[in-house]
């Protein structure tokens, strides 16, 4: 087979994975606004439309060649959240980001796209990265219905009420270069 053929393929294959990914995050929830069996004055409703909405967001960011894919993704998700009118203090990551694969960074932002979705008024962000650990919190005036649960089998998830809802993601690598 031909490299560019095989380029080619593995390109389509992308955004074919792509593609069902974003609709597995909307198509249920198109649907159910169509129908008129989604009630949007229900909370639990605005929640899970905020957090398609800032999924979203992150998919259309996730290829772009950013030098720190995880510190743009993070910006996407907190852009989503300010044009809700929450206050969203996304701190400068402290460390050097490896480069992750996709997935794991999807894990990683994945919890703080579910607190984003049920903060009330304010948001904290941190990031703390060494070359086989890299930890993502939030802190947020928010009230979630469940426990958050890891995505990953890489990520850790933990969380506590305590002082407001913290919660936060935890890679831990083999080595310095994951894949």
């Amino acid at each position: 087979m031909a490299r560019g053929t095989l380029a080619a393929e593995t390109v389509q294959a992308a955004r074919r994975a792509r593609y069902e990914t974003i609709r597995g995050t909307v198509v249920h929830l198109l649907a159910g606004l169509s129908t008129g069996r989604l009630d949007l004055t229900k909370p639990a409703n605005h929640q899970q439309i905020a957090v398609a909405v800032t999924r979203l967001r992150r998919y259309l960011v996730e290829t772009d060649e950013v030098p720190d894919p995880l510190s743009h993704e993070l910006q996407a998700c907190a852009d989503a959240a300010e044009r809700e009118g929450i206050a969203v203090d996304l701190l400068a990551p402290a460390g050097v980001i490896p480069a992750l694969p996709v997935d794991i960074r999807r894990a990683l932002t994945e919890p703080i796209i579910e607190v984003l979705a049920a903060t009330a008024t304010r948001a904290r962000i941190t990031v703390v990265a060494f070359a086989t650990e890299v930890v993502v919190a939030i802190i947020a005036d928010a009230q979630l219905a469940a426990p958050i649960a890891a995505t990953h089998d890489d990520v850790q998830v933990a969380q506590d009420t305590e002082g407001g809802l913290w919660v936060q993601s935890r890679w831990t690598g083999l080595s310095g270069s994951p894949s």
